[in-house]
């Protein structure tokens, strides 16, 4: 049985049982000599001829007949194994979850909670963001990508979540206005880049008005950037929904940048061997609900 087409399964069923080409072609759809054709193809894959003449009539061979007993059986168990899930899990596993540091700190605990009021035993594994290679998704390493997407190949599937602006961030205490712009200049920043990049687009928005900032110190992650403007002083850029978050638990306060900067686009990525994973389907689900309750108050 290992060399048989499965999807002739359900033909032979048919035939063992009626013994009769004509009855079989009638009860799986299809005209008489298509279903000679299937009991041909049976015939070559199984080596046996199955069903003899006998008479007016066909007559099931020894090893048919044994298939007859015990077809139904690993039949049935084809059909469960096959079977596109449709009931919603109970039970949850580990997620790899690819994101920012201060994006999980933003999104990682309402995550949670949204998917245990779908999955029991279920936890979020966040993983930091490195060179973000597609591979991780591909090879299943990484369930989930939390962040703004590059190019990560034609494949992956891309759900857009909200839209967010990038904001400065200066101490509470912060006595001058650095929404001005000699203000903004004048002082000293923090940049966040896992690269090691000084320079972005706030840079590339002075420069077309002749101007320029000091970036004396460059880290990697927002969450770094945040604790030394609060400790240091620095000024620190990052998006407007961190911002706030940071806001909550940090001496520090966002201000409007004196240019403008391009808008971000946040999304979520995962490779399409997860579409149609119940478990899968109930953590995206998860995290669409969540966005779309708290969306109006990110940015």
């Amino acid at each position: 049985m290992e060399s048989v087409d499965t999807g002739l399964l359900d033909h032979l069923e048919a035939l063992l049982h009626a013994a009769s080409v004509s009855d079989a072609a009638k009860q799986r759809g299809l005209s008489p000599s298509a279903m000679s054709r299937v009991l041909t193809r049976l015939r070559e894959q199984l080596g046996d001829p199955l069903l003899v003449r006998a008479g007016h009539r066909l007559v099931r061979t020894p090893r048919a007949e044994r298939l007859r007993e015990e077809l139904p059986g690993h039949l049935d168990a084809i059909r469960r194994l096959l079977a596109r899930p449709t009931a919603r899990p109970r039970r949850g596993r580990p997620f790899r979850v690819r994101a920012a540091d201060a994006v999980a700190g933003m999104l990682g605990p309402p995550l949670l909670r949204e998917l245990e009021t779908q999955l029991a035993d279920v936890s979020l594994v966040f993983l930091g963001e490195g060179d973000e290679s597609v591979e991780a998704l591909r090879d299943g390493s990484v369930d989930l990508d939390l962040g703004v997407q590059g190019e990560l190949g034609a494949e992956i599937v891309v759900r857009p979540l909200f839209d967010d602006h990038m904001v400065g961030l200066q101490p509470t205490a912060a006595e001058l206005d650095h929404a001005e712009l000699d203000a903004y200049c004048a002082a000293e920043h923090v940049v966040v880049s896992r690269r090691g990049c000084a320079r972005g687009p706030v840079d590339e928005r002075l420069a077309a008005l002749g101007r320029s900032r000091r970036v004396p110190l460059v880290v990697g992650s927002y969450h770094d950037a945040a604790r030394i403007t609060a400790t240091a002083g620095f000024l620190a850029m990052l998006p407007a929904s961190l911002a706030k978050t940071m806001q909550t638990y940090l001496p520090v306060r966002a201000f409007s940048l004196p240019v403008p900067t391009p808008p971000i686009h946040f999304a979520a990525a995962w490779h399409p061997r997860f579409q149609d994973d119940p478990c899968h389907r109930a953590l995206r689900e998860a995290l669409l609900h969540l966005v779309a309750r708290v969306r109006p108050t990110i940015a």
